[in-house]
């Protein structure tokens, strides 16, 4: 069966927060959502958690929280595609707001170099701006094919109330993003393309990247 094309190498320990599977009782497995008090095991994107948790693609935000409705940055989204391609090192890639010591300098350098994620015009890499919508499609986009993962389901988004406010930069994204059942309409049948993404619902959208590419 085809993954993810990623080695993640050891899970992330922090402190008290064990990402792996532990052993209760009678060879019971502990689920990774035990120590997060903010995730309801019931909620709709609780598998989603789930599974960054075990595949160490994202973390809580301290020991008892993951944050899912909270904002996911530019620095989270390269952190994440980092984790996806295996924590490859490469030469730091500096940007004005991004200097070598911060914790997600190795991955905004990987996301710069391999061309996933670009800079500003200013010289910056803003860390701590929001990723859209229309930008995680691209991203995830841009990874499938670095990966040579078939892009061409297509999707259609005249069928979307607000297709035609998709950025023209994201539109092929976008268009093979629903194609592939990454996004779907909400609130009346919008794609919200222009929308923050939450920590929760990147979560169940890197699921259905990984479902996807199953054989």
């Amino acid at each position: 069966m085809k993954q993810l094309h990623r080695r993640l190498g050891s899970a992330l320990v922090t402190g008290a927060m064990v990402l792996g599977l532990m052993t209760m009782g009678a060879g019971a497995k502990e689920s990774p959502l035990a120590p997060f008090t903010d995730v309801d095991p019931g909620a709709w994107y609780a598998q989603g958690v789930e599974y960054v948790l075990e595949q160490g693609l994202m973390s809580g935000v301290s020991e008892t929280a993951f944050d899912p409705q909270g904002t996911l940055t530019r620095a989270m989204g390269a952190q994440l595609f980092w984790a996806m391609a295996g924590r490859i090192r490469v030469d730091l890639v500096t940007y004005g707001d991004t200097i070598w010591d911060t914790w997600y300098a190795p991955a905004v350098s990987w996301v710069s170099t391999s061309g996933l994620m670009n800079g500003y015009a200013e010289g910056r890499f803003g860390p701590d701006r929001p990723m859209s919508r229309e930008q995680v499609a691209l991203t995830l986009y841009r990874y499938a094919q670095m990966y040579r993962y078939d892009t061409r389901p297509k999707g259609d988004l005249t069928a979307f109330a607000d297709g035609d406010a998709v950025s023209s930069w994201a539109q092929e994204a976008m268009i093979w993003a629903v194609g592939a059942g990454l996004f779907s309409g909400g609130d009346g049948n919008r794609l919200f393309p222009g929308d923050t993404v939450t920590r929760c619902e990147m979560a169940q959208i890197l699921m259905k990247f990984q479902q996807l590419y199953e054989d």
